[in-house]
């Protein structure tokens, strides 16, 4: 598995400077630096992938206005927002908190939203937004109106199920247990092996950000 790795960080290595010395577009910057981060991560080399977070992050936020004057939606709006928010996060950078608001306050907007599906992905997006910034009642208001959603939807369910994932998440962290977050990791697990979720991806799925958030919690709770 290292080698593919190293392999593929080579690749995007030379597609990022081939980028930053060409048309410098900040949308694929922020991709191709995502997944060179990823990389360097899998290979244990920290600074490294600190640095490349970095620089994703701030060609997501440099990219975002321009994307969200494209999109018509309230959720496609969230959803690019809370994207950006997530690249800050594992950034470990401040502003992630900001877009995590901003993602919240672009989700209001859905009550209006014409289907039932349209509405759930709002609120599933909501929770995840409120999770990151570690506000658990509001997290926990979002997931329950996406249990309500869900019950109601009569689109066929195909793959694993994120809103009961995150329920699952949300209730380890309430109870910040070792024992729970371990049990809340292995479910992660099985909803990434479910959905085929690759570490190593520009845009990784959402399985990918709670099994980071869930380790940092689990390293916290150990100490």
């Amino acid at each position: 598995m290292e080698r593919d790795v190293e392999r593929q960080l080579a690749f995007y290595l030379r597609r990022l400077e081939r980028e930053q010395s060409g048309q410098n577009h900040p949308l694929i910057i922020a991709d191709n630096a995502s997944v060179i981060a990823r990389c360097y991560e899998i290979l244990g080399q920290q600074e490294e992938a600190g640095q490349y977070f970095r620089i994703s992050a701030d060609a997501c936020v440099q990219a975002l206005p321009e994307q969200l004057l494209r999109m018509k939606r309230p959720h496609e709006r969230g959803r690019e927002t809370l994207n950006c928010g997530r690249t800050l996060w594992w950034a470990r950078d401040d502003r992630a908190s900001q877009y995590f608001l901003q993602t919240l306050r672009v989700l209001e907007e859905c009550s209006g939203e014409p289907t039932l599906e349209w509405r759930l992905h709002c609120v599933t997006l909501a929770s995840i937004a409120s999770l990151f910034m570690e506000d658990y009642a509001q997290a926990r208001d979002a997931i329950d109106q996406a249990m309500d959603l869900r019950e109601m939807s009569t689109v066929p369910k195909a793959g694993p199920d994120l809103v009961l994932l995150i329920e699952s998440v949300l209730e380890a962290c309430e109870l910040g247990t070792v024992e729970g977050l371990r049990g809340a990791l292995s479910k992660i697990e099985d909803y990434r092996r479910a959905g085929q979720e690759s570490l190593i991806s520009a845009r990784p799925g959402y399985g990918v950000d709670l099994r980071e958030f869930v380790r940092r919690k689990l390293a916290s709770a150990q100490v």
